[in-house]
């Protein structure tokens, strides 16, 4: 069985810094591959995050 997991967010399709990334997991028993997962991130993930979530305090900073 194969399982793909899809973490990238629409926001990440358009934007400039986006470089997606695979990662594969094979799961074993009984001596064969029972179960693998492959896993498509945005390596940049993580800073656009923090960003906004920087940018997102800030506007609450300024509505108060």
């Amino acid at each position: 069985m194969i399982e793909i997991k899809d973490d990238t967010k629409e926001k990440c399709q358009d934007c400039p810094m986006f470089s997606p990334e695979t990662t594969c997991n094979k799961f074993y028993g009984d001596n064969k591959v029972v179960k693998t997962i492959v896993q498509i991130y945005c390596e940049n993930r993580n800073n656009c995050d923090a960003v906004e979530q920087y940018l997102e305090g800030r506007k609450e900073e300024k509505d108060d």
